[in-house]
Protein backbone atom coordinates (compact mmCIF):
# COMPACT_ATOMS: atom_id res chain seq x y z
CA UNK A 1 0.00 0.00 0.00
CA UNK A 2 0.99 3.38 -0.52
CA UNK A 3 0.86 6.12 1.34
CA UNK A 4 -1.32 9.25 0.25
CA UNK A 5 1.36 13.05 1.18
CA UNK A 6 0.29 16.29 0.07
CA UNK A 7 2.46 18.58 -1.59
CA UNK A 8 4.96 20.47 0.75
CA UNK A 9 8.64 21.73 -0.60
CA UNK A 10 11.75 19.79 1.30
CA UNK A 11 12.37 22.47 4.37
CA UNK A 12 8.36 22.39 5.23
CA UNK A 13 8.12 18.70 5.42
CA UNK A 14 11.39 18.51 7.75
CA UNK A 15 9.31 20.30 10.24
CA UNK A 16 7.25 18.34 11.92
CA UNK A 17 9.83 15.71 13.19
CA UNK A 18 12.35 18.04 14.10
CA UNK A 19 12.08 18.46 17.90
CA UNK A 20 14.87 21.49 18.00
CA UNK A 21 11.98 23.76 15.57
CA UNK A 22 9.04 24.87 15.50
CA UNK A 23 6.33 22.02 14.49
CA UNK A 24 4.93 23.04 11.63
CA UNK A 25 -4.58 8.55 8.46
CA UNK A 26 -5.58 6.78 9.74
CA UNK A 27 -4.68 6.45 5.93
CA UNK A 28 -8.01 6.95 4.68
CA UNK A 29 -8.06 3.62 2.44
CA UNK A 30 -12.06 4.04 1.52
CA UNK A 31 -12.05 7.78 1.34
CA UNK A 32 -11.02 9.93 -1.53
CA UNK A 33 -11.30 12.84 0.60
CA UNK A 34 -7.90 14.71 1.45
CA UNK A 35 -8.12 17.09 4.24
CA UNK A 36 -4.95 19.65 3.03
CA UNK A 37 -2.54 20.75 5.67
CA UNK A 38 -4.79 23.87 6.33
CA UNK A 39 -7.68 22.24 5.47
CA UNK A 40 -9.84 21.15 8.51
CA UNK A 41 -9.78 25.02 9.92
CA UNK A 42 -10.31 25.94 6.57
CA UNK A 43 -13.83 22.94 6.67
CA UNK A 44 -14.52 24.11 9.73
CA UNK A 45 -14.77 28.12 8.88
CA UNK A 46 -16.77 27.54 5.91
CA UNK A 47 -18.76 24.78 7.65
CA UNK A 48 -20.02 27.30 10.03
CA UNK A 49 -20.58 29.98 7.57
CA UNK A 50 -23.01 26.94 5.69
CA UNK A 51 -24.87 26.38 8.57
CA UNK A 52 -25.07 29.90 9.55
CA UNK A 53 -26.60 31.05 5.87
CA UNK A 54 -27.92 27.98 4.48
CA UNK A 55 -31.59 28.64 3.86
CA UNK A 56 -34.20 28.07 6.09
CA UNK A 57 -35.62 25.16 6.78
CA UNK A 58 -38.88 26.30 7.82
CA UNK A 59 -41.58 24.05 8.67
CA UNK A 60 -42.83 23.29 4.58
CA UNK A 61 -40.69 20.41 4.65
CA UNK A 62 -42.27 17.13 2.46
CA UNK A 63 -41.21 13.63 1.96
CA UNK A 64 -38.66 13.09 -0.17
CA UNK A 65 -38.55 11.33 -2.95
CA UNK A 66 -34.92 11.11 -3.65
CA UNK A 67 -34.49 9.54 -0.06
CA UNK A 68 -36.87 6.65 1.47
CA UNK A 69 -37.60 8.05 4.91
CA UNK A 70 -36.37 11.75 4.71
CA UNK A 71 -38.01 15.01 4.63
CA UNK A 72 -36.87 17.66 1.73
CA UNK A 73 -37.68 21.32 2.58
CA UNK A 74 -38.39 23.90 0.02
CA UNK A 75 -34.92 25.04 -0.47
CA UNK A 76 -34.18 20.88 -1.09
CA UNK A 77 -32.50 20.54 2.50
CA UNK A 78 -33.12 16.28 3.24
CA UNK A 79 -33.23 15.50 6.47
CA UNK A 80 -34.92 12.81 8.84
CA UNK A 81 -35.30 12.73 12.75
CA UNK A 82 -34.11 9.60 14.31
CA UNK A 83 -35.13 10.02 17.96
CA UNK A 84 -37.06 13.00 19.65
CA UNK A 85 -35.83 14.74 23.02
CA UNK A 86 -38.11 15.38 25.85
CA UNK A 87 -37.60 18.57 26.97
CA UNK A 88 -39.10 20.08 23.14
CA UNK A 89 -36.93 22.99 23.82
CA UNK A 90 -36.35 25.09 20.84
CA UNK A 91 -32.84 27.25 20.36
CA UNK A 92 -33.23 31.11 20.67
CA UNK A 93 -31.13 33.85 18.69
CA UNK A 94 -28.60 34.21 21.28
CA UNK A 95 -28.09 30.48 22.21
CA UNK A 96 -25.59 28.23 21.26
CA UNK A 97 -25.70 24.39 20.69
CA UNK A 98 -23.63 21.23 22.09
CA UNK A 99 -23.67 18.87 18.97
CA UNK A 100 -22.21 15.52 18.95
CA UNK A 101 -21.59 15.22 15.12
CA UNK A 102 -20.39 12.67 12.63
CA UNK A 103 -19.66 13.92 9.22
CA UNK A 104 -19.27 11.28 6.38
CA UNK A 105 -18.61 11.42 2.61
CA UNK A 106 -18.50 8.44 0.62
CA UNK A 107 -18.65 6.21 3.60
CA UNK A 108 -15.59 7.53 5.14
CA UNK A 109 -15.63 9.86 8.62
CA UNK A 110 -14.29 13.23 8.03
CA UNK A 111 -15.29 14.90 11.02
CA UNK A 112 -15.97 12.97 14.53
CA UNK A 113 -16.72 14.92 17.41
CA UNK A 114 -16.30 12.29 19.91
CA UNK A 115 -12.97 12.60 18.67
CA UNK A 116 -12.13 15.90 18.61
CA UNK A 117 -11.68 16.51 22.42
CA UNK A 118 -12.02 14.56 25.93
CA UNK A 119 -15.94 16.18 25.79
CA UNK A 120 -16.95 14.66 22.79
CA UNK A 121 -19.08 17.49 21.53
CA UNK A 122 -19.23 20.87 19.39
CA UNK A 123 -20.16 23.65 20.56
CA UNK A 124 -22.05 26.05 18.13
CA UNK A 125 -23.57 29.61 17.72
CA UNK A 126 -27.09 28.93 16.53
CA UNK A 127 -27.22 32.89 15.60
CA UNK A 128 -30.36 32.43 14.12
CA UNK A 129 -29.56 29.56 11.76
CA UNK A 130 -32.65 28.17 10.19
CA UNK A 131 -30.70 25.02 9.64
CA UNK A 132 -31.11 23.94 13.06
CA UNK A 133 -34.58 25.00 13.44
CA UNK A 134 -35.72 21.38 12.70
CA UNK A 135 -33.92 20.54 16.23
CA UNK A 136 -35.46 20.83 19.41
CA UNK A 137 -33.08 19.84 22.74
CA UNK A 138 -32.07 16.09 22.72
CA UNK A 139 -32.98 15.48 19.00
CA UNK A 140 -30.61 13.50 16.77
CA UNK A 141 -31.05 13.33 12.73
CA UNK A 142 -29.20 13.18 9.97
CA UNK A 143 -28.91 15.95 7.02
CA UNK A 144 -28.00 15.11 3.65
CA UNK A 145 -25.83 18.15 2.43
CA UNK A 146 -24.21 18.62 -0.97
CA UNK A 147 -20.26 18.13 -0.34
CA UNK A 148 -19.70 20.76 -3.73
CA UNK A 149 -20.08 24.17 -3.55
CA UNK A 150 -18.46 25.76 -0.11
CA UNK A 151 -17.02 22.69 0.51
CA UNK A 152 -14.93 21.87 -2.47
CA UNK A 153 -11.73 23.06 -1.03
CA UNK A 154 -11.83 20.25 0.92
CA UNK A 155 -13.00 17.56 -0.92
CA UNK A 156 -12.79 15.28 -4.05
CA UNK A 157 -15.08 16.48 -6.93
CA UNK A 158 -16.16 13.06 -7.37
CA UNK A 159 -17.53 13.40 -3.81
CA UNK A 160 -21.31 14.39 -4.27
CA UNK A 161 -22.81 14.51 -0.87
CA UNK A 162 -21.96 14.44 2.68
CA UNK A 163 -24.43 13.06 5.60
CA UNK A 164 -23.92 15.26 8.63
CA UNK A 165 -25.25 12.66 11.86
CA UNK A 166 -26.07 15.14 14.66
CA UNK A 167 -27.75 14.97 18.41
CA UNK A 168 -28.72 18.05 20.24
CA UNK A 169 -27.08 17.68 22.91
CA UNK A 170 -28.27 21.28 25.06
CA UNK A 171 -28.98 24.31 24.65
CA UNK A 172 -26.39 26.78 26.59
CA UNK A 173 -26.23 30.20 27.15
CA UNK A 174 -22.89 32.06 25.78
CA UNK A 175 -21.55 32.52 29.05
CA UNK A 176 -22.06 28.70 29.61
CA UNK A 177 -20.72 27.76 26.24
CA UNK A 178 -17.83 30.28 27.12
CA UNK A 179 -16.98 28.42 30.16
CA UNK A 180 -17.27 24.82 28.94
CA UNK A 181 -15.29 25.61 26.14
CA UNK A 182 -12.10 27.43 28.21
CA UNK A 183 -12.47 24.86 31.22
CA UNK A 184 -9.40 23.51 32.11
CA UNK A 185 -9.19 20.03 32.48
CA UNK A 186 -7.77 18.42 36.17
CA UNK A 187 -6.37 15.65 34.88
CA UNK A 188 -5.51 16.13 30.72
CA UNK A 189 -3.46 12.64 30.85
CA UNK A 190 -6.28 11.09 31.69
CA UNK A 191 -8.13 12.70 29.06
CA UNK A 192 -5.27 11.54 26.03
CA UNK A 193 -6.17 8.18 27.38
CA UNK A 194 -9.89 8.21 27.38
CA UNK A 195 -9.70 9.86 23.77
CA UNK A 196 -7.19 7.28 22.58
CA UNK A 197 -9.44 4.46 23.54
CA UNK A 198 -12.49 5.85 22.08
CA UNK A 199 -10.40 6.26 18.90
CA UNK A 200 -8.87 2.35 18.54
CA UNK A 201 -12.50 1.26 19.39
CA UNK A 202 -14.12 3.35 16.73
CA UNK A 203 -10.87 1.98 14.37
CA UNK A 204 -11.67 -1.81 15.25
CA UNK A 205 -8.03 -1.96 16.55
CA UNK A 206 -7.04 -4.39 19.45
CA UNK A 207 -3.58 -3.10 20.09
CA UNK A 208 -1.84 -3.06 23.33
CA UNK A 209 0.54 -0.17 24.50
CA UNK A 210 4.48 -1.14 24.88
CA UNK A 211 6.42 0.02 27.69
CA UNK A 212 6.28 3.60 26.38
CA UNK A 213 2.46 4.08 26.33
CA UNK A 214 3.14 3.63 22.21
CA UNK A 215 0.26 1.61 20.21
CA UNK A 216 2.30 0.49 17.09
CA UNK A 217 0.38 -1.57 14.01
CA UNK A 218 2.99 -2.79 11.44
CA UNK A 219 0.73 -2.10 7.75
CA UNK A 220 3.53 -3.97 5.38
CA UNK A 221 6.20 -5.81 6.88
CA UNK A 222 9.90 -4.82 5.68
CA UNK A 223 12.16 -6.93 3.93
CA UNK A 224 15.38 -4.70 3.89
CA UNK A 225 18.04 -3.84 7.26
CA UNK A 226 16.94 -2.46 10.38
CA UNK A 227 17.99 1.15 10.95
CA UNK A 228 21.59 1.46 12.30
CA UNK A 229 23.24 3.86 14.66
CA UNK A 230 24.88 6.71 12.80
CA UNK A 231 23.27 5.62 9.28
CA UNK A 232 20.77 7.83 7.23
CA UNK A 233 17.45 6.61 7.10
CA UNK A 234 14.85 8.17 4.67
CA UNK A 235 11.37 8.11 5.54
CA UNK A 236 8.05 9.45 4.38
CA UNK A 237 5.10 10.11 6.99
CA UNK A 238 2.07 11.41 7.70
CA UNK A 239 0.72 13.10 10.86
CA UNK A 240 -3.11 13.76 12.03
CA UNK A 241 -5.25 14.09 15.08
CA UNK A 242 -7.34 11.70 15.74
CA UNK A 243 -10.34 13.76 14.74
CA UNK A 244 -8.85 12.94 11.26
CA UNK A 245 -7.58 16.23 10.65
CA UNK A 246 -4.18 16.24 8.62
CA UNK A 247 -1.63 18.41 10.33
CA UNK A 248 1.22 17.48 8.24
CA UNK A 249 2.46 14.54 6.13
CA UNK A 250 5.37 14.86 3.40
CA UNK A 251 5.95 14.13 -0.08
CA UNK A 252 9.40 13.51 -0.72
CA UNK A 253 11.36 11.39 1.59
CA UNK A 254 13.00 12.66 4.77
CA UNK A 255 16.78 11.66 5.69
CA UNK A 256 18.42 12.01 9.02
CA UNK A 257 20.73 9.96 10.94
CA UNK A 258 19.25 7.26 12.52
CA UNK A 259 20.79 7.69 16.46
CA UNK A 260 21.63 11.37 16.57
CA UNK A 261 19.66 13.03 19.24
CA UNK A 262 16.30 15.29 19.06
CA UNK A 263 16.29 14.85 14.99
CA UNK A 264 12.94 13.55 15.52
CA UNK A 265 9.83 12.60 17.69
CA UNK A 266 10.46 10.42 20.79
CA UNK A 267 7.55 8.03 19.69
CA UNK A 268 8.51 7.89 15.94
CA UNK A 269 12.06 7.09 17.10
CA UNK A 270 10.67 4.15 19.11
CA UNK A 271 8.62 3.32 16.47
CA UNK A 272 11.41 3.26 13.12
CA UNK A 273 13.26 0.93 15.82
CA UNK A 274 11.19 -1.65 15.33
CA UNK A 275 10.93 -1.15 11.38
CA UNK A 276 12.84 -2.50 8.20
CA UNK A 277 13.75 -0.77 5.26
CA UNK A 278 10.39 -1.06 3.06
CA UNK A 279 8.16 -1.22 6.02
CA UNK A 280 4.83 0.74 6.64
CA UNK A 281 3.21 1.23 10.13
CA UNK A 282 0.56 3.27 12.27
CA UNK A 283 1.45 4.62 15.59
CA UNK A 284 -0.71 5.88 18.17
CA UNK A 285 1.10 8.75 19.93
CA UNK A 286 0.52 10.18 23.99
CA UNK A 287 1.41 13.95 23.69
CA UNK A 288 4.48 12.68 26.01
CA UNK A 289 5.93 10.91 23.14
CA UNK A 290 4.95 13.58 20.71
CA UNK A 291 4.05 17.68 21.10
CA UNK A 292 4.07 17.56 25.09
CA UNK A 293 2.65 19.37 27.54
CA UNK A 294 3.50 22.73 25.64
CA UNK A 295 2.47 21.56 22.08
CA UNK A 296 3.88 22.20 18.95
CA UNK A 297 6.08 25.48 18.80
CA UNK A 298 3.13 27.37 15.77
CA UNK A 299 0.55 26.29 17.86
CA UNK A 300 -1.06 23.95 15.22
CA UNK A 301 -0.99 20.65 18.11
CA UNK A 302 -2.25 21.87 20.95
CA UNK A 303 -0.65 20.62 24.70
CA UNK A 304 -1.48 17.48 25.72
CA UNK A 305 -2.38 15.85 22.49
CA UNK A 306 -2.14 12.42 20.85
CA UNK A 307 -1.65 11.93 17.64
CA UNK A 308 -1.40 9.28 15.16
CA UNK A 309 1.52 8.88 12.28
CA UNK A 310 1.89 6.73 9.77
CA UNK A 311 5.26 5.89 8.62
CA UNK A 312 6.98 3.97 5.94
CA UNK A 313 11.09 3.36 5.76
CA UNK A 314 12.02 4.12 2.17
CA UNK A 315 15.58 2.90 2.54
CA UNK A 316 18.76 2.53 4.78
CA UNK A 317 21.75 3.59 3.48
CA UNK A 318 24.86 2.15 4.53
Amino acid sequence: MKLNYSRRNKSALHEPLLKSQPVDVWRRRLAKIVFRPIGFAFYILHFTFYLLFFPSCGDSAKKSEKYPGFFQTEEGVHYRIHSVGESGKKPGENDWLELQMINTVADSTIYDSELDNARGTLLMPFSGNKYFHVLSEGDSATFILPAGGIFAYDFDSSAQLMRMNVKLVRILTAADAEKISTAVSPDPELDEQKMMAVFLRKHGLKLEPDGNGLYFKSLKEGTGTAPQPGEPVSVRYSGQFLNGQVFDRSKNALEFNWGAEKQVLRGLEIAIARMKSGGEAMILLPSQLAFGKEGSGDGRVKPYTPVVYYIEIIENKP
